[in-house]
């Protein structure tokens, strides 16, 4: 646990940001930047999954209408897989009510509603991040 804990504090962090709109990736870049500085970026449901299982991030930020394959097959996929299921996934998305709903019921850990405010998606991150590090021990 203490390891964890000097990784959460240290900055040391590895974002995947699966989504396909390029005005999308660097908004929430920026956001995140304030931060955090190591990313690794995809722009289809395909390559994130398979990012995801080779890298482990400790964070996924994914949106759900992606090319290739959907946020939500994404996530059941990660959370279906030993290697992966404790990775936290923040849905971002422009679809509405309906898509909460789907998302968390395929795993997601957050969700937040295209488009989002300055500092919502670092807060969803340092929460789930915080989370996940103080919860598993």
């Amino acid at each position: 646990m203490f390891r964890k804990i000097i990784k959460y504090f240290s900055r040391n962090i590895f974002i995947l940001i699966i989504e396909d709109e390029k005005t999308q990736i660097e908004l929430i870049k920026k956001d995140l930047e304030k931060r955090y500085s190591n990313f690794l970026i995809t722009n289809d449901g395909e390559s994130g999954l398979e990012m995801a299982k080779q890298e482990r991030p400790d964070v996924i930020i994914l949106d759900c209408i992606l090319p290739k394959m959907q946020g939500e097959e994404v996530c059941k996929n990660l959370k279906g897989d030993e290697e992966t299921k404790d990775i936290p996934v923040i849905f971002v998305t422009q679809k509405g009510e309906r898509s909460f709903i789907e998302c968390f019921s395929a795993g997601a850990t957050q969700h937040i509603v295209k488009p989002f405010k300055s500092g919502e998606i670092l807060t969803a991150v340092k929460y789930v991040l915080k989370k996940s590090t103080f919860s598993k021990g």
